[in-house]
């Protein structure tokens, strides 16, 4: 894994079991990058990956395994998802496959999840398992899949409003569309955030203005210069 987002994982599995509240901490003394600034399903599962390595007397680098286990087996279910949605789409075996392998042999797959240890891949599998729900007309259940990834890392969010609209289009009532829909994409991210909800403040500043709380390292720092931290946030 990446040294700096490594150190983070375990970090934050140890303060968790430790009573911590992550998100009341601004930055962590020696480190001035900032800290965890997610939702909390993948601070979970930190947390059981220090469990795991505390009892059964492991050292780092089957930690390290285990934390990264659920970011590779997701890049491996996501393949034969995408294998199954083609499947769908009545391309022939040899398109399937090829699609499967285009994905599972990618190097920024391989790369990200196996290399670097960024976890993107976990939201990435339920926001393909949401695209074969809606093509199996589980229409509620694409989106309590798109909430759950929603809850692993905030972007899978951004196909909320875009399944909605699919399902407006398709003749779903309107009614039964804001509110049943809603209620389904918004119960992962509203459940799983339920500890941290008493102190609101400091939680959704980490998940929604954390541009001074990470390393920056992505295209919004080049446009810092120009507007002040919060809109580049929001941005």
């Amino acid at each position: 894994g990446h040294g700096w987002d490594m150190y983070v994982w375990l970090k934050s599995g140890e303060l968790f079991i430790t009573g911590h509240n992550i998100y009341e901490m601004s930055d962590i003394a020696g480190f001035p990058w900032g800290f965890y600034a997610y939702p909390p399903l993948w601070l979970y599962w930190l947390a059981v990956a220090q469990v795991l390595t505390t009892r059964l007397g492991l050292d780092i680098h089957l930690h390290v395994f285990f934390v990264n286990l659920p970011i590779i087996l997701a890049d491996v279910l996501t393949g034969l998802l995408l294998y199954q949605f083609v499947r769908r789409l009545a391309l022939d075996e040899k398109t399937c496959t090829m699609i499967y392998a285009l994905f599972i042999l990618n190097p920024l797959v391989i790369f990200i999840s196996s290399v670097w240890g960024m976890f993107d891949s976990v939201a990435t599998l339920f926001v393909i398992l949401s695209l074969l729900l809606l093509t199996t007309k589980h229409d509620y259940l694409s989106l309590l899949s798109l909430g759950i990834g929603t809850a692993v890392k905030i972007y899978p969010a951004l196909f909320f409003p875009a399944l909605l609209i699919y399902l407006h289009k398709n003749k779903r009532p309107i009614r039964d569309i804001l509110l049943k829909g809603s209620a389904m994409f918004f119960s992962p991210l509203i459940i799983s955030s339920l500890p941290y909800l008493s102190s609101p403040v400091s939680y959704f500043s980490k998940l929604f203005f954390h541009v001074s709380n990470v390393g920056q390292f992505n295209i919004w720092v080049l446009i810092k210069p120009f507007l002040s931290t919060e809109w580049v946030s929001i941005i």
